[in-house]
Order: C-alpha cells, then structure tokens, then sequence
C-alpha cells in the first residue's frame, strides 16, 4: 500500500501508538480510560467538567443546541465564515432563531460592545476562534469580558485551534463552553469530541434537555465514566495517548511545525503561491495558500490526491488550499507536495 500524505489534522496517530486489542466500553480498563482522559482534559483547560462525545463536532454541537431551553428563541452568532454558518445551520434546525454579528464585532472597543451586548436578546453567544476556511484566528478576551457583565454565556467552536502553540494561555477561561475533537484538536484518529464547561453542568439555567440524546443524558453516564452507548474503547485509549503526548510534547510539535512551514512557504513563494493567512501562522499549524487565477485548485487538488497527497479544499471561493502540518509530517513530504505542484503548474 502506498503511503499517504496527509496535510490534514487526522486521521492519525502523533505518538505512533496503534490499537492492539479490544476493550468491553463498560468495563473497568474503559472506564479508568474515560477517567483519565476526562481529568487532563479538565486540568488543562482549567474546566470544571468535560463531556466526551463518540460523535464529529458537528454532531456534538447539535446535542448541545438541542438540549438549550428554547424559552428564549434567540442565539447570537458572530460570524467568522464557512464553519460559523455551519453553526448557524444547527442552530436554526434546532428551531432558534440567529442574532448574527460580523467580525468587525472584533474591532469595537469595551464601550461600543456594551452598547451591542446589553441590548442582545440571546442568552448564549456563538463563535469559532479559529476559522479553518480562511486560518483567521480570533481573540474573544474583550468580549467575553463584557458578556460576562451582562450575565451572557459564550461557546466557542475551538475545534481547530492548534492548542499546543497555546498551552501557556489554555487556563486563562475566556468562554464559558469549547468545543475540542480528538482528530483536529489533537491530530489523532476522529471520533471523538469533547465539550469543556467552566462551571459544574448543573449550574446553568440554559438547559431543557428535552428530547432523548441531550447533555443531560451525557452528563448522566459521564458520572460513572462511562457513555450511553456502544463505543470503540480502543481507539479512546489510542486517543488518551495521543492527547496527553501533545499536552507533554508541545515544544517538539512547535519546532517541528515551524521548520515544516518555513520550508513549505518559502518554497511556494518561489512559484508565485502566497500566504492568505499571514497575520495568523506564527502561532498555527493551518497554512491557507491562495493562487493565480491560471491556476485551478480544484483540478491541482484531483492531481495531487491521484499521487497520495491529500489537503483542504478551497472553502472562500478565493482559489486557496489549506495545509495543516502535523508532528507526522516530514520535509520530503513538503518536497513531494511541492514538486507535484510544480509538475501540475508546467503543464498549464
């Protein structure tokens, strides 16, 4: 079988570590599994519970909206591209209705937030921190300071955000609730996702939890370590691995990540393919590449997978690739990614 590159967050093993064996999900090997995992996923995030999910983060948000009191109809969501509108997808399937702020939301300062926030009708604010269409990067810290004023929750969609460039910032809460996966958040196998609350679950007023899969039914099983289904308790162990080799490693990464990236840009910037997210990559693994309208990245993308190099797809309609470089990622797999493009240019 021929090796594949992947430019993508998973699916992968960072520690190389594979599953070996079976595990019963209700024993107690599964549920001392779920426990640690749980416990590091707490202290490094300084939350005071995490639920963990054998769903995509797609699929997780969706048990979060559903089990929200529907009392109040209105949720806000700043809209930071391809991935928050996916949010506003779930919320308005979910029968709420969307109060949607533009990014520009960023540039206010203290006051002028306050003359947004305080007159908001949600309880609960929306967002992602890091937009993975685009590698724009977010800082809430402002805003969530002045929803915490006015007594207003914040989620944030923290699912592709490079947490080990951010272990030194990670129990600094600017969110009341995140949204991590074990594939992109950890560069593990997917799977697996997990929400983090900076309060004990059964402090907030927010939740119905009516219908059958809600947080409350997940809360219930995360009580006894265990969840409320079926699950591969195998690859959780693989995944325990793989997040708490990120957590102790995460200078290795860093240096790794930086040299790939250094040598990577460079070398694009040769043929003319340049950075769209320049003002982001110093603390990121997500490279964004836009190019000449020569060229079709659609048609360079068919290409490259034919030759077993697999990436992000252009998501902004502004002819870009995405490449997110991982611990697994080698320079000759830079030098095949980017000789293939150069072969794919030449014939043009």
């Amino acid at each position: 079988m021929k090796k594949q590159i992947l430019f993508t967050p998973g699916p992968q093993s960072n520690c190389m570590s594979e599953i070996s064996s079976n595990i019963f999900h209700r024993s107690q090997e599964a549920e001392n599994i779920f426990a640690s995992l749980k416990t590091t996923l707490q202290s490094t995030f300084n939350s005071q519970e995490v639920l963990i999910f054998p769903s995509s983060a797609t699929e997780t948000m969706d048990i979060f909206i559903r089990s929200l009191d529907k009392n109040n109809k209105n949720i806000s969501l700043i809209n930071t591209g391809y991935w928050a509108k996916n949010i506003e997808k779930i919320i308005k399937g979910n029968g709420f209705k969307v109060v949607e702020y533009q990014t520009d939301i960023f540039n206010l300062n203290e006051f002028q937030l306050e003359d947004i926030i305080k007159n908001d009708p949600s309880d609960i604010f929306f967002s992602v921190i890091n937009e993975t269409s685009t590698g724009f990067m977010y800082d809430f810290e402002l805003i969530y300071k002045v929803l915490n004023k006015y007594n207003k929750l914040l989620f944030i969609d923290a699912v592709s955000y490079p947490v080990f460039y951010h272990l030194h910032t990670a129990k600094q809460t600017t969110c009341d609730f995140f949204l991590m996966t074990s594939a992109k958040s950890f560069n593990s196998y997917p799977g697996f996702s997990f929400i983090g609350f900076k309060n004990e679950i059964n402090s907030y007023q927010i939740f119905k939890n009516e219908g059958y899969l809600t947080i409350e039914l997940f809360k219930k099983f995360e009580s006894i370590n265990q969840m409320p289904h079926t699950y591969n308790a195998a690859l959780l162990q693989i995944i325990k691995n793989n997040v708490e080799w990120t957590l102790k490693n995460d200078q290795q990464i860093i240096e790794h990540v930086n040299k790939l990236r250094t040598k990577l840009i460079n070398e694009f910037q040769k043929i003319n393919i340049n950075v769209y997210n320049k003002d982001f990559i110093e603390k990121s693994n997500l490279v964004v590449f836009y190019f000449n309208n020569q060229v079709n990245v659609n048609q360079l993308k068919i290409y490259l997978n034919e030759n077993d190099i697999f990436f992000g797809a252009d998501l902004i309609a502004k002819n870009t690739i995405r490449i997110c470089l991982t611990i697994s990622n080698t320079i000759e797999d830079i030098e095949k990614l980017v000789q293939l493009t150069k072969e794919f240019i030449a014939q043009l």
